[in-house]
């Protein structure tokens, strides 16, 4: 059974899309639901800014897209993460 989450109409889910530890700032676990060894490893393991981009799939609804800028510092308490620019999403998401 794969994993899901019911979205009722008119009504809204927070995701999960990613995890940054206290004592491992600069290594960002991403959410993945897989059994393959190649999403094991943080892919994302350095201070710098990197653009995230999230589709949501359902067969209820068009797909959902965003896409965010993740700027990791060395301090969790100076890693920002904001809503990127809408022509920097690729177009095959």
């Amino acid at each position: 059974m794969l994993p899901n989450a019911h979205i009722l109409p008119e009504t809204a889910r927070l995701v999960d899309a990613f995890a940054i530890l206290r004592r491992l700032p600069t290594h960002v676990g991403l959410v993945s639901f897989s059994d393959s060894k190649a999403f094991g490893r943080s892919p994302i393991q350095s201070v710098g800014e990197y653009e995230l981009h999230y589709a949501v799939v359902s067969d209820n609804f068009p797909i959902a897209r965003a896409s965010f800028v993740l700027s990791l510092s060395d301090t969790l308490n100076r890693t920002k993460l904001s809503p990127a620019q809408p022509q920097r999403r690729p177009p095959n998401l």
